[in-house]
């Protein structure tokens, strides 16, 4: 159901970013380790639309909630996320 909603967002024009969760945690990470975390979290944080796929399949270490909720917090009241 978020996929079809997703397509229907990007048919809108709207900006929308599709990811699975747990290849969104592996970019964080490897961004960490090569200083391009900001960057990247940016790229996260800014689509109007942010699908999250596979939600949380297996549990996220400490770094990983970290990373979880600081996408969340950029992302309040202005922008659209769904899980």
């Amino acid at each position: 159901m978020a996929c079809v909603f997703g397509m229907e967002v990007c048919k809108q024009y709207f900006n929308t970013r599709y990811v699975r969760l747990p290849d969104q945690l592996i970019d964080l990470e490897m961004a960490r380790s090569d200083g391009s975390y900001k960057k990247m979290m940016a790229r996260y944080a800014n689509p109007l639309v942010l699908l999250l796929d596979e939600w949380l399949l297996l549990k996220p270490t400490k770094t990983e909630q970290r990373d979880i909720f600081e996408l969340l917090h950029r992302r309040r009241k202005k922008s659209s996320t769904i899980f």
